[in-house]
């Protein structure tokens, strides 16, 4: 199947070192927590500091809390943020221009009740608190839209917590699996432009259970290996479901820290993404049409889970990714000169 994206901005960015440079802040509650700690990410990014010889550092904090109480769905980061119900005077919901003076990367994720989705009933309203599709997708619009005024800090936002199978329904189900594949596939793409600031954790790819007829559990609910029990509807994710999705977060915190998303100054970065699977031959045709200097880039290759197949560096701007691994979907990302585009394909 072939698939064909561009991607042209010119853009005027200096990237200065200033005290917020190297650090990342995790807004969460307690799922988010439970990985922070269970997973280890503090220690993994020390380890990873000592053997990069690297400055990059983690915190974590509960936001929103008091006063604005235990809710952190996509209307309360609208509200807070786009809606001017911030105070820079309150930690637990300071506004997100003083999170982008003291941190560079800005991590945010939605409690579980998030993934409780009802069904629309219109078009939907940016300034509801109702959990439908609709609404949800204006609120995250109209958040893109604040980020793109922060080209020089960088937002990274988790997919949905998926929510305990006897907690929910399938068709709560299938729409959190719905609004988690608009965030990680369509959010950054669907206006045409490039948003290289932000960035997507896939924490819903990981903890649901993707499987249609699963052994045990539900599809789109949280992996039946992941409950904490089998016969209650307690949504937080186990400790061996902690423990192995904190180090993929830490791995992707350094990675979109130590990410380029601004080019020199006065620089034109223009490109075009051509591919092409072939399921025959487990392989992928790629063509990239650039105007700029020639310089070797990064090619790479994900799952739908957000997990790396491979990676490579080449100065050919066509040619085959062999794959050894079955037929499915991938996204393959081609990072040129600290400009990336991303793009699926069916293999």
């Amino acid at each position: 199947m072939k698939t064909y994206l561009c991607i042209l901005s010119f853009f005027l960015s200096i990237v200065v070192a200033n005290a917020q440079s190297d650090k990342a802040i995790f807004l969460h509650h307690s799922t988010g927590g439970a990985v922070f700690e269970g997973g280890n990410v503090t220690q993994w990014i020390t380890d990873y500091n000592t053997q990069h010889s690297t400055n990059y550092s983690a915190t974590e904090l509960a936001y929103p809390n008091d006063p604005w109480g235990w809710e952190n769905y996509p209307y309360d980061f609208w509200k807070l943020w786009v809606g001017g119900s911030c105070d820079n005077n309150l930690s637990n919901i300071q506004c997100f221009d003083k999170l982008c003076q003291d941190y560079e990367l800005i991590i945010f994720k939605h409690c579980f009740p998030g993934a409780g989705i009802g069904e629309d009933s219109g078009i939907g309203d940016v300034a509801s608190a109702e959990k439908t599709l609709a609404n949800y997708q204006l609120q995250y619009r109209a958040l893109l839209a604040l980020f793109d005024q922060y080209p020089n800090n960088k937002i990274m936002v988790w997919t949905l917590a998926p929510l305990h199978r006897n907690a929910t329904d399938a068709g709560q189900a299938a729409r959190a699996a719905q609004f988690a594949y608009w965030v990680k596939n369509t959010w950054l793409t669907e206006d045409g432009k490039s948003h290289p600031n932000v960035f997507i954790f896939d924490f819903f790819g990981l903890a649901a259970e993707q499987s249609a007829t699963p052994a045990n559990g539900l599809q789109y609910c949280l992996k039946y290996d992941y409950e904490g029990d089998h016969n209650g509807n307690d949504s937080h994710p186990n400790n061996a479901a902690n423990q192995l999705i904190g180090p993929l977060f830490a791995e992707q915190v350094v990675t979109a820290l130590g990410t380029a998303t601004s080019a020199t100054e006065n620089a034109l970065s223009s490109f075009c993404l051509e591919l092409r699977g072939e399921a025959s031959s487990n392989t992928i045709s790629y063509k990239i049409t650039e105007q700029a200097a020639k310089t070797p880039f990064q090619l790479e290759v994900f799952s739908v889970l957000g997990q790396p197949i491979k990676t490579m560096v080449t100065s050919n701007n066509s040619g085959l990714i062999t794959l050894s691994r079955n037929n499915g979907i991938y996204i393959v990302r081609v990072t040129i000169n600290g400009r990336y585009i991303s793009q699926k394909v069916i293999l």
